[in-house]
């Protein structure tokens, strides 16, 4: 933060360093204040501040939900904001407008405390920077929830409230992503566009069961699944929506667009489902049909969202929606493609850019019946490393839409040959034989073919082991894909427990898999081969200065002894100088 001459507090301008406030202020135990975040820009007609007035309106709104009376009225503030942003001279500038409670007394209740009221302005360039604001930037759903509206008033922009979205985002920043994406309880985006039910009339005089749209910045409320029938659309429940809420997938009884007819989806208390319903996508006020599927047990999980009201496993839901809208991933047991399916569940895949087609991206391509049903990280969903785990889905959409990670216990490519001898249940969870697998669309990554289920698909674990392999998660690209194997994929893997492996896209690591040793030799392999001829001696150095190599001393031959027939003589043997003794 880059500090200014001046802040306005209370009424007055103020010197930055000397604008303070008592330790004991009871906004700064409780977070009982409220605030705003409002952008001055540089124009040829010099500043304007955008939305002002609307600003310093919500300010007021939100201090009047916790009970807070401004001592100064919208006017007042108004101006005071103009005369900082004169005082500090700054064309353009960010302006920060806070209001709480004050010093008195500390205890939880802060009636009969006073409010203070402070404008503080500096220069602040975009929020995640520049390159961010030109390339993009990387974000990650949060395992935090967005608190509900009977929590805390969440309309509210209160101090206290973002404690939710600082835990969030330090938790997306620690994982090295830039920004949080925060869930509703009903797996809904909670940021941008906000999509709640109403039933029976209460939001609008459409009839109730009807999905709604409520824009935060207009406070606009519009009806997404409209119809003239009296119980109204009979809206389900929600499969996901797009990152910035402008595509929205949900299941409704109601026929709602052209090839829908008449639902009867039911959930007849616990866990009876029955019936069947439609999936519909709405996008820019048009609504159509996708496709009617079943409302068992896992057809209603599409939407059903996160469970918390018994056991110790959470139930997750079982679509994607990818983060531009395009696509969904979708499980039914209703036979919607060629390949008959004979009631068993399977994953579908819906894109706008096809609307006419659905592609079952989990069948077996060879058109073999089914033999097992496919699954989405099954054993992080057992909760086998806590009594309680986090709800927090794995990545099984990649977020273009282009890549789906599933489970199952079928041979869906030849390689894949750890049940042919047969597929008992494992001590966990699935199948002895159960893999990892990847669809992957045409055009995406390697893909270059339509052949297996309109794409391509490739068998992520090893296909040999005689332990299930489980999916745990991938990248927001799909480029790196984590799993549990029992199977030794690296060389440096020695052991038989169960290993996390991540499957990345040009990856791997010379150090886990170096070249094995050479074989043995073995007979005629063994032997050392032929010499070569031996290299010349050196030639004398041209440079060498000194006395040459001595000559060498030859001895003379001596002259041959005859023996004479008569006598024999002897003679001594005399060492010669300078020399050992010669014979």
């Amino acid at each position: 933060m880059r500090e200014t001459e001046k802040i306005w507090m209370n009424g007055e301008l103020v010197d930055w360093a000397d604008a303070r406030i008592h330790v004991g202020a009871h906004g700064l135990h409780y977070g009982s204040g409220v605030f705003e975040g409002i952008r001055a820009y540089q124009t040829p007609k010099g500043t304007a501040v955008f939305r002002l007035s609307e600003h310093l309106k919500r300010l007021d709104n939100s201090a009047k939900l916790l009970h807070m009376e401004l001592p100064f009225s919208i006017e007042e503030l108004r101006l005071a904001c103009h005369e900082l942003i004169a005082a500090n001279g700054l064309p353009e500038c960010y302006l920060r407008p806070i209001a709480f409670f004050g010093y008195g007394e500390l205890g939880v209740s802060a009636m009969g405390n006073p409010v203070d009221v402070v404008i503080m302005s500096w220069p602040w360039g975009a929020y995640l920077g520049e390159d961010g604001l030109k390339n993009g930037i990387s974000a990650k759903i949060s395992s935090w929830e967005r608190i509900g509206p009977n929590v805390i008033p969440h309309v509210a922009k209160a101090t206290g409230v973002y404690l939710n979205s600082m835990l969030a985002v330090t938790e997306a920043n620690r994982a090295g992503y830039d920004e949080a994406i925060l869930m509703t309880a009903d797996g809904l985006v909670a940021d941008g566009s906000h999509l709640y039910w109403a039933a029976n009339g209460e939001g609008t005089t459409n009839p109730g069961d009807d999905l709604y749209r409520y824009e935060a910045d207009s406070g606009e409320l519009t009806d997404v699944a409209p119809t003239a029938s009296g119980n109204g659309a009979e809206v389900q429940g929600v499969l996901g929506a797009s990152a910035d809420g402008s595509y929205i997938y949900f299941a409704a009884n109601g026929a709602l667009a052209n090839g829908a007819s008449l639902g009867n989806c039911n959930q007849n208390g616990g866990e009876n489902f029955s019936g069947e319903c439609n999936l519909y996508l709405e996008h820019e006020g048009e609504v159509t049909f996708i496709a009617s599927v079943d409302a068992s047990e896992d057809g209603w999980n599409n939407w059903r969202g996160v469970d918390r009201s018994g056991g110790n496993s959470p139930v997750l839901k079982t679509s994607f929606v990818s983060a531009g809208g395009h696509v969904v991933i979708f499980k039914s047991a209703q036979k919607l493609t060629g390949y008959d399916n004979e009631g068993r569940d399977e994953f579908y895949r819906f894109s706008v850019d096809e609307p006419d087609q659905i592609l079952c991206v989990s069948c077996n391509p060879t058109r073999l019946p089914p033999t097992n049903e496919p699954g989405l990280a099954s054993l992080q969903q057992l909760g086998v490393f806590g009594a309680s785990p986090a709800p927090v889905r794995a990545r099984s959409l990649s977020a273009d839409g282009d890549r789906f990670f599933f489970e199952t216990s079928e041979a869906l490519v030849v390689s894949d040959t750890n049940g042919n001898d047969g597929c008992p249940f494992a001590a966990v969870g699935g199948r002895v034989c159960q893999d990892v697998y990847e669809w992957e669309a045409k055009g995406s990554g390697s893909c270059e073919s339509e052949e297996q289920n309109g794409g391509c698909l490739y068998l992520i674990s090893s296909g040999k082991s005689t332990d299930a392999s489980y999916f745990l998660d991938a990248s927001a690209s799909g480029d790196d894909v984590f799993f549990y194997t029992r199977s030794r994929l690296a060389a440096q893997d020695k052991d038989d427990l169960v290993d996390v492996y991540d499957a990345r896209v040009g990856g791997g690591f010379a150090t886990q898999n170096p070249p094995p040793p050479p074989p043995p030799c073995e007979g005629e392999a063994c032997k050392d081969g032929p010499k070569g001829a031996p290299e010349p001696s050196s030639p004398s150095t041209a440079l060498f200065s000194g006395p040459g190599n001595p000559k060498p001393h030859h001895k003379k031959a001596k002259a041959r002894k005859h023996r004479h027939k008569h006598k024999s003589h002897k003679h001594k043997r005399h060492a010669k100088k300078n020399g050992r003794a010669h014979r």
